[in-house]
């Protein structure tokens, strides 16, 4: 748990603040950091009577500024939880100074503050455990409303929350494991239409130290444009959103009826007159393909008569297999009927069309087994496998001629159209779109996820897959 070992091991013996700690050489005993009882890290700042500080805890996902004053021995104020963690609480606190600032006790609180009592602690004793930028917990996509996390232009990520006109923030620099940002900051004030007043004070979680006034502009509803002021190691600031990862079986499971319903399969080479016309032959996933992908399928020149495949429209309810043991590998399967009927007259004879002669498939089903990947910022798939299969009619005579159709030309054509088919640029292309526009659909599920995380409307740049989920981006 974060930061419960320092506790534990103060209340053994009280440690002397060393060099590396930064204290305040104005702070009157108050020193540069402290650890609260609950686990949390709190950074001190005073100047003169004004108190400042900022305090975290991703252990348990909360974090918060807090401005007020020093009045004798008594530090009273307001704190405000800040968007870099998921709670969003604020209150008043009022504490005693005690042991010459090496120990502070909460005498009063409002809106659940988290800490009972703060020990001194030296930043050698806490560097390794200093948490770094992350997502935001909480955010918003209005102009009139900032919160949220804003990255500038040289990777700080400032976290802002915005209370009616009451503007607060905290900021701070990229840095690595075992080391402290160059600045990190906080910010309080307020905001009169699109300008920010503010007061910037640094932090000792980072290396650098000043204070004074900052002057910001909302210039759009993700934009942000510094005017003046302390150094935030930034000028502009876009507002960006966390990630969201969604089951991947959830979306597969809720596109098998809007997207994978219906698979149309025409096999026909030559009319009735012995023409032979080009391409007359389709496949389609009707629903996910404006036209049909056509295909010449050759017919049989045999020891007796010509046989050939004729005017058969075969229509299937298309069914979706998700490997539960492997979501991103799927098996679209059809088993195709006519008009209610098996798949009939396949193959006959041209100048002898008596059903006696005709040819039957039963059960004719097809099989094709994609596996998904990531592609451009998308979610595509590769073709792995084709299959069609069928029961012969035994009662067809001559049952070779039966045999060689099916097994030489028609599975090996059909399968390979469909192959062709699956793998056209179109079709994948379609596809995506059909994953994306359900993802992005009025569906319960996903929209409640969205809407929590304040990104209800929000463009999704980006769909990825990451072990068993789908990844919807925003920046």
């Amino acid at each position: 748990m974060f930061f419960t070992f320092l506790w534990s091991s103060l209340c053994l013996a009280q440690p002397t603040l060393n060099s590396g700690s930064f204290a305040d050489p104005n702070s009157a005993g108050l020193k540069s950091f402290y650890a609260g009882n609950d686990g949390g890290l709190y950074y001190f700042v005073r100047n003169g009577s004004d108190i400042y500080w900022a305090m975290e805890h991703p252990g348990r996902d909360y974090g918060h500024v807090f401005q007020g004053r020093l009045e004798g021995s008594t530090i009273s104020g307001s704190w405000w939880d800040i968007p870099k963690y998921g709670r969003s609480r604020s209150g008043e606190v009022t504490l005693a100074v005690n042991q010459n600032g090496d120990r502070l006790s909460v005498t009063s609180s409002s809106g659940g503050f988290p800490s009972n009592r703060l020990q001194t602690v030296s930043l050698k004793q806490v560097i390794n455990q200093l948490p770094r930028q992350r997502n935001p917990g909480f955010t918003t996509n209005t102009i009139s409303n900032l919160n949220g996390a804003w990255r500038s232009e040289k990777r700080t990520v400032m976290y802002i929350r915005q209370f009616g006109l009451r503007v607060i923030a905290f900021g701070e620099t990229p840095f690595s494991n075992d080391q402290q940002p160059a600045t990190a900051f906080l910010m309080v004030g307020f905001r009169n239409g699109n300008d920010l007043n503010v007061q910037i004070v640094h932090l000792p979680k980072g290396r650098t130290r000043d204070q004074g006034r900052g002057r910001f502009r909302v210039t759009g509803v993700n934009s942000i444009q510094k005017l003046s002021g302390t150094n935030t190691e930034g000028v502009n600031w876009s507002r960006y959103f966390p990630n969201i990862s969604i089951p991947l079986t959830t979306v597969l499971n809720l596109m098998e009826g809007p997207f994978f319903n219906r698979l149309d399969i025409v096999l026909d080479n030559l009319n009735d007159d012995n023409r032979n016309p080009q391409q007359n032959s389709s496949v389609n996933l009707r629903n996910i393909m404006r036209d049909p992908y056509r295909f010449d399928l050759p017919y049989v020149q045999g020891a007796f008569t010509r046989y050939h495949l004729s005017n058969l429209t075969s229509i299937g309810s298309t069914d979706l297999r998700i490997d539960p043991n492997n979501p991103r590998r799927i098996t679209l399967s059809a088993e195709f009927e006519e008009d209610g009927r098996e798949l009939a007259g396949v193959v006959r004879r041209t100048n002898e069309i008596a059903a006696a002669r005709s040819g039957h498939i039963f059960h004719p089903q097809v099989d094709i087994r994609l596996r998904l990947i990531n592609q451009n910022g998308a979610i595509s798939y590769e073709v792995e496998s084709v299959r069609f299969t069928g029961d012969f009619d035994p009662n067809f005579t001559p049952f070779d001629v039966m045999d060689q159709t099916v097994n030489h030309y028609l599975r090996p054509a059909l399968q390979e159209a469909l192959r062709e088919m699956f793998n056209a640029a179109p079709v994948k292309n379609a596809f995506s779109n059909a994953l994306r526009t359900m993802v992005t659909s009025a569906n319960t599920n996903i929209n409640n996820q969205l809407n929590a995380a304040g990104l209800g409307n929000v463009e999704i740049t980006g769909l990825v897959l990451q072990g068993n989920n789908i990844v919807l981006q925003f920046d």
